[in-house]
C-alpha cells in the first residue's frame, strides 16, 4: 500500500512566472510476505520544478528510494525525469518524457536505466457541477528504453487525474 503527499513551495500562475516548485513524500507499507507485495517499508521523497514559455512547458524531477529495511537486497533507486509538453489546442497536449533510474545496491547495484515516453494528453477537462474547479485529465504513451540494461521495454503507461 503506496500514500504520497504533495507540497507546493511557490506556484505562479500563467499570467505571471508561469512556474512550480514542489516537494513531494511518499512511503509504502509491506502488505503481504508471499511474494505479492514489497517485504519493506520504503520512503521516497521527491524534489520537482517546472516552468511554461507560452505553449511549451518543462518540468524536472530528482528523487529517491530508500527501503527502511533490507537495503542488501533492495537497493536503493534514484530518479531524474524530465519532460517536455506542447500544448497543441484547448484541451491537448503532446509530451515528450525521459526519465533515468540509478541503482545503487541491491541485485542491479551500479546499473543504470533510461527510458523516452512519448505521450498525448487530454487535460484540464472541467468536470460538471464542479463550478470548474475539478478538472479531468487523460494520458496514453509508450516507455520505450534508451540504454542496453533495462527491467522492461515498450511498456504502455495510461494515466487518469483529478485535479482539485
Amino acid at each position: 500500500m503506496a500514500f504520497r503527499i504533495k507540497y507546493r513551495l511557490y506556484g505562479s500562475s500563467e499570467d505571471h512566472h508561469n512556474a512550480i516548485v514542489a516537494v513531494l513524500l511518499g512511503a509504502s507499507v509491506p502488505t503481504d510476505k508471499s511474494g505479492n507485495g514489497s517485504c519493506c517499508a520504503i520512503l521516497s521523497q521527491t524534489l520537482e520544478a517546472g516552468k511554461g514559455l507560452g505553449k511549451v512547458d518543462f518540468i524536472t524531477s530528482l528523487g529517491g528510494s530508500l527501503p527502511f529495511s533490507n537495503t542488501a537486497k533492495l537497493g536503493r533507486q534514484f530518479v531524474w525525469n524530465n519532460a517536455a509538453q506542447f500544448h497543441v489546442m484547448r484541451f491537448l497536449w503532446v509530451e515528450t518524457e525521459t526519465n533515468s533510474t540509478f541503482y545503487v545496491g541491491g541485485s542491479n547495484d551500479g546499473a543504470q536505466q533510461t527510458f523516452m515516453t512519448p505521450s498525448v494528453i487530454v487535460s484540464r477537462i472541467p468536470l460538471n457541477g464542479s463550478g470548474g474547479m475539478v478538472r479531468l485529465t487523460l494520458g496514453v504513451g509508450e516507455q520505450i528504453a534508451l540504454t542496453h540494461f533495462n527491467t522492461y521495454n515498450h511498456s504502455p503507461i495510461f494515466s487518469v487525474r483529478l485535479r482539485f
